[in-house]
Parts: structure tokens; sequence; C-alpha cells
């Protein structure tokens, strides 16, 4: 009652916002924020994503995510997620969680590389904290088919995911290869 109080506070603006930032899993950075807050089609009047998290953060609907200092990123307590996933509609969902896959498919895989030319410290401890975004893409593209521009987003994904995974058993890496496959 007290969220969907708080929800109910929020401008419509708000309102989106914390409905699509409630696709990611495990935190998210301002830069992925931005990605998946974007509009397909520029709107006059809209604030920006940077304004809308600071907002929504300054209403203890999003909070910081202290884990990492170097990069500001958040997090939604469970409840709240839930809250705002359940308001998003199924056009927006798949729009969100297209921008999001886009994102994260395009990151793991740049991050891959930097691992594959040299052993580089800071593009693992990258793909271990997006570990549980690079899981969400896989799952949800395992679950319907991709976009046209996102074919073969779930084996993808799941490669990404076997590299970002290096602090699980390998029996985990081949698992999400072998249901990708």
């Amino acid at each position: 009652e007290t969220i969907e109080a708080s929800w109910a506070l929020l401008s419509p603006w708000e309102r989106r916002a914390l409905a699509q930032v409630s696709i990611f899993r495990g935190g998210f950075s301002v830069h992925a924020a931005e990605l998946v807050l974007a509009p397909s089609a520029p709107e006059p009047d809209a604030p920006s994503p940077l304004d809308l998290l600071q907002s929504l953060r300054d209403k203890s609907l999003l909070l910081g995510d202290e884990r990492e200092a170097r990069v500001r990123r958040f997090t939604l307590l469970a409840s709240i997620r839930e809250l705002a996933e359940a308001k998003l509609d199924a056009s927006q969902r798949r729009e969100a969680e297209a921008r999001h896959a886009r994102h994260y498919l395009q990151l793991g895989e740049a991050l891959g590389a930097r691992l594959e030319a040299r052993d580089d410290v800071e593009a693992r401890r990258e793909l271990r904290l997006e570990h549980e975004n690079f899981m969400a893409v896989h799952q949800r593209f395992l679950a319907r088919d991709a976009p046209s521009d996102l074919a073969g987003a779930s084996l993808r994904a799941a490669l990404v995911l076997a590299r970002s995974a290096s602090a699980y058993p390998y029996a985990f890496c081949l698992g999400v290869l072998d249901v990708a496959l």
C-alpha cells in the first residue's frame, strides 16, 4: 500500500522511468539507464534520464548501489521492482527489454573481446558486476523470440554469461550454453 501510494505521487515521466528501469537485475549504471529510458522518438519537454533517476532516488524509490565506488549505480528493492514491472504494458516491456538486451549484448561482447586480447582485470570486474543483467537477457530470450535485429540473442547472451561466470562452477557455464543451443 505504501509503495502504491508513492507510485500515485509520481509524475507520468517518473512513473514511466521507474517502470522501465524495473527490467534491470542486480543494479545498473547511469549510462545503461539512459539507453533503456531513451524513447524511440524524442519527446518535447521530456526530462533527462539523469534528472528522472535523481528524482526517483530523492524519493527513495531508487537506491544507490554502493558496491562499486568508481561508477554511479542504482538498484531497486524487490517490492518496488515488482510493482513497477507490473505497470509496464506489453509493448513498453518489449521495447525496454529490447533496448536492455541491445546494450548488454554489445557491452558483454566488447568486454569479452577485451579479455580475449589480454587479461583485462577491469573487463573481468565489469563482466561480474553485470552478470545478473546478462542472465536476464539470456532468460528473457529463451522464453520468447527475439526481435529480428537481436537474432541469436539467447546464444549471444549465453556466451557473454560464460565469460562473466568465471567465479561460477564450470558446469554452470556449460549448462547455460547447453540451454541456449
